[in-house]
């Protein structure tokens, strides 16, 4: 028999246990973490946002109250995983070495691709990106090539690489992060390299790339705006 200090009264309703509020950032978290996991075992045509809810200990509304469609976590996944560290300009100290400032560069580049989950979503969009050319086009105009855009103008900051080859073609510059994401996830801790001799290889390469001033009559197309 119930105690009569907890029994509830006559015509009071029993209050439910008030429910943790957890801070938007860790519920997106964990979506995209339930959704990450899920598209890998599942595909991402075979995964529905109840699946990714269930998973994430949410209900449906709960993911909604995020994102507003499947596309949008991946999308989500893709910004947390690829999307540089927000715009920042070196000092002139940098600036004024080539080596240092290869180095900064460099190092920006392998803070994204050595992300818990860089690996996995590269994984996935190979293996679903003409199920979402969409999104990959989205990442392309809103991530990918501002940050081109970025890195050329901060080496055309200095007297050394105003005309260089990194300056005109930035996306050369990042191309070595993309065959390291290859290897890694062709063959994991036992690719070809360190990640400490991938990056010093990736500083000795755009070192000479910054030395290399545009030939008189080039025909490269000039950098979009």
């Amino acid at each position: 028999m119930m105690p009569a200090a907890l029994s509830p009264q006559p015509g009071v309703a029993r209050r439910r246990p008030a429910r943790c509020r957890m801070p938007a950032e860790i519920r997106i978290a964990e979506i995209l973490d339930a959704a990450l996991a899920l598209f890998a075992e599942r595909v991402y045509a075979n995964t529905r946002i109840d699946d990714i809810a269930l998973r994430a200990g949410l209900s449906k509304g709960g993911v909604y109250n995020h994102f507003d469609s499947k596309d949008a976590i991946f999308e989500g996944l893709m910004r947390r995983a690829l999307t540089p560290p927000a715009d920042e300009q070196p000092d002139a100290e940098v600036l004024a070495n080539p080596r240092v400032l290869a180095a900064w560069v460099v190092d920006r580049i392998h803070t994204v691709i050595t992300r818990p989950t860089s690996i996995a979503v590269f994984r996935l969009i190979v293996a679903e990106g003409d199920r979402v050319p969409h999104l990959l086009q989205m990442w392309q105009r809103e991530i990918a090539d501002p940050g081109h855009r970025t890195l050329s103008e901060t080496l055309r900051l200095t007297s050394y690489a105003q005309n260089s080859l990194a300056a005109r073609l930035p996306w050369l510059v990042v191309s070595p992060a993309v065959y390291l994401l290859v290897q890694r996830t062709l063959h994991g801790e036992l690719a070809p390299l360190t990640l400490a001799e991938h990056r010093e290889a990736h500083i000795e390469l755009l070192c000479a790339m910054m030395g290399t001033p545009a030939p008189a009559d080039s025909s490269m197309p000039p950098q979009a705006n």
